[in-house]
């Protein structure tokens, strides 16, 4: 029974998205992949997630997606990764910049990434790239699951 309030928590807190600005545009190496994630905004209530990835298998990989954010920040997000079947999703929890970490969500099911159901993964900024269009979180509040 401990087991499982203990695995609840940390659902819960791996679900609950911090928000995430543009400054975590950058080089990231993933578990099996290297992504350039270029966040900007579009417009006035939308922002950009352009996401280029090469597979450590060879494959590549180019999505641009849209989401809606009226506020300062989008409140969560599923994020394609390969926009042909089978779709990839991608899921940004958190960004710790001391020691450059990005916390991420990936899975097929884009609702299930989307309430942070799927494989976790830590990623490593390798370099940090410039938003063309920035925008940051300050008054924006992570999504609840």
């Amino acid at each position: 029974m401990r087991f499982l309030l203990i695995a609840f928590a940390i659902l819960c807190s791996v679900a609950q998205a911090a928000p995430i600005d543009s400054s975590i545009s950058g080089v990231y190496l993933g578990n099996s992949r290297v992504c350039n994630i270029i966040m900007s905004r579009y417009q006035t209530f939308w922002v950009q997630a352009d996401i280029r990835c090469l597979s450590f298998s060879g494959s590549a990989s180019a999505s641009l997606t849209t989401i809606y954010a009226p506020g300062s920040c989008p409140q969560g997000g599923a994020y394609s990764l390969t926009p042909w079947a089978p779709n990839e999703y991608l899921s940004l929890i958190s960004f710790n910049p001391q020691n450059i970490e990005l916390n991420v969500i990936i899975g097929t099911n884009q609702n299930s990434v989307y309430n942070g159901i799927g494989t976790a993964e830590s990623w490593y900024r390798l370099a940090a790239l410039a938003s063309p269009s920035p925008y940051s979180c300050s008054s924006a509040v992570g999504r609840k699951p």
